[in-house]
């Protein structure tokens, strides 16, 4: 994926779960190339990957609920990764029966508001339930209790119909 704004030009390579493939590395640095031969600085400071593991007992693991809230496409059995290439990857951490589940978390989505209805329904046929609703915002939870907001962009949103069944 290629960010072109005023100030930067942006690559974003895709991969999967392990390292990057030697093809990958060989594009990153064609794209280099062409930003040094038109006056771009390099500003590896800049680059980093995020990716968000969520936590929860063996029982309690919700890939399905994640991929479905997130819009997430599989990448490998206990992970999503964003179709476009714009969000980190997101994996669930299977916690020992031994080991408290002791962090707290808190994730927001916005999608277009006539995807929202969509989006809801997936989540909720993936295990998810409603803990709180409003006309703006949905706030989902897996079966361990991690929780999410779904919210449509502000440009009007309405209130989707829900069936909890």
């Amino acid at each position: 994926m290629l960010t072109i704004l005023d100030a930067f030009l942006s690559a974003r390579l895709t991969r999967g779960l392990g390292q990057l493939e030697s093809g990958h590395v060989d594009l990153a640095r064609a794209v280099s190339e062409v930003g040094s031969a038109h006056g771009t600085v390099a500003d590896r400071a800049s680059v980093q990957e995020v990716q968000l593991a969520i936590a929860a007992k063996p029982d309690a693991v919700d890939v399905g609920f994640w991929r479905a809230v997130l819009g997430y496409a599989p990448l490998a059995d206990d992970a999503g990764v964003d179709p476009l290439g714009h969000g980190s990857t997101v994996w669930l951490q299977e916690l020992g029966e031994a080991k408290p589940l002791r962090h707290a978390m808190h994730v927001d989505v916005s999608v277009a508001r006539d995807h929202i209805e969509g989006r809801l329904a997936a989540a909720l046929a993936a295990g998810g339930r409603v803990v709180w609703e409003s006309e703006e915002h949905w706030t989902l939870a897996d079966r361990a209790g991690n929780r999410v907001d779904i919210t449509a962009w502000p440009d009007g949103a309405i209130k989707a119909p829900l069936d909890p069944a």
